[in-house]
């Protein structure tokens, strides 16, 4: 499952492997935040092995487990 967060809060030490991060559509002005504590950084789409082949075959739209992100409204 991806998980959104910002360049500055990559997934470390998960128990998920994700190998690389996509732009998610209006970056830098997504309505998606990282998910870090305290973090409200423009949030990148860090995808697993499977989602990055997904991606790489076209695939845009990705899934995110529960409290893996912040949205903003306008």
């Amino acid at each position: 499952m991806a998980l959104m967060r910002c360049a500055s809060h990559p997934p470390e030490a998960m128990p998920r492997s994700y190998v690389t991060a996509v732009q998610p559509l209006g970056f830098p002005d997504t309505a998606l935040l990282c998910s870090a504590n305290g973090c409200e950084r423009a949030a990148l789409i860090w995808l697993e092995e499977a989602e990055k082949n997904s991606y790489d075959s076209g695939n845009r739209i990705f899934s995110a487990p529960a409290g893996a992100m912040k949205v903003r409204a306008v």
